[in-house]
């Protein structure tokens, strides 16, 4: 967390703790997959399935945390911390992109809701309120509506 690179991650605090994001694993899987392939990630569409996340690492302002990640029979993987494993599953090349993609279309702010809208500042209220405290990079919701149509910023 001291360094600037990872500074971001206190934006992830759930409960009044600073927890390593989902997502984070998963990114630590690619980037290891990636080079056992030979390549990076940005040129490897890979598929995630079976996701079993197990525990949280929660991260401190101060020391270091350290993953290790078994990819195991080309597919499966684990990622360790602190001798156990927080999340396991299957990863694998993307074989037919266009395909596997999913189609999502930008949601336009309509003028007039039919539902409750809540902005960026309550949408971040209610969640706190539940223990989730978000910052910085990890505020993405720009308006949301009790329907539960989102728009990103």
């Amino acid at each position: 967390m001291t360094d600037e690179h990872d500074a971001f991650l206190a934006g992830h605090t759930i409960d009044g703790r600073i927890l390593f994001p989902a997502t984070g694993y998963m990114f630590l899987v690619w980037q290891t997959f990636a080079k056992l392939q030979g390549t990076t990630y940005e040129k490897l569409p890979v598929i995630f399935e079976n996701l079993s996340f197990q525990r949280a690492t929660i991260l401190q302002k101060e020391g270091s945390i350290k993953f290790v990640i078994n990819i195991l029979g080309g597919s499966s993987f684990e990622v360790y911390e602190g001798g156990s494993v927080a999340v396991s599953g299957c990863i694998h090349l993307s074989k037919k992109m266009k395909s596997e993609m999913l189609s999502l279309k930008v949601k336009d702010i309509p003028d007039e809701h039919k539902y409750i809208p809540l902005n960026m500042s309550d949408v971040y209220k209610e969640l706190r309120l539940r223990g989730y405290d978000y910052h910085g990079l990890f505020k993405g919701i720009k308006q949301v509506d009790n329907e539960g149509e989102i728009v990103n910023s």
